[in-house]
């Protein structure tokens, strides 16, 4: 013999209603879970894309920063280059100085020479 009786109609609708109301809930909390992934996955992407604008920021910082010494480094440079130049030019100046007024002298001692021989 069962044990089981046969419900009434109120008790089967009870039944029927209750089932439905678990499953509403289940629903519900299936789709509150699945908002919060959503929402979850939102906040990590604004932190995902912030994050990399913050390294690209400190990226392009650090370029500029060594632009900079780069720029520095080769004005310093053209600066030594320049001097350098102008250390050459000087010297090469004294030197060619040096070779006219030697040039000079050898002209007026040939002159010297050629008026001592005319009037000898």
């Amino acid at each position: 013999a069962s044990n089981r009786r046969t419900l009434s109609f109120s008790e089967r609708h009870q039944k029927l209603v209750d089932v439905n109301d678990c499953r509403k809930l289940h629903i519900e909390a299936l789709q509150k879970l699945q908002n919060q992934i959503r929402d979850q996955r939102v906040q990590n992407e604004n932190a995902d894309r912030a994050e990399r604008k913050r390294l690209l920021r400190l990226l392009q910082n650090e370029q500029f920063e060594l632009d900079m010494e780069e720029a520095i480094q080769k004005a310093e440079e053209n600066k030594r280059l320049r001097e350098l130049q102008l250390e050459q030019e000087e010297k090469l100046a004294m030197e060619l100085a040096k070779l006219k007024h030697e040039s000079l002298k050898d002209e007026k001692m040939r002159q010297q020479l050629r008026e001592n021989s005319v009037l000898s």
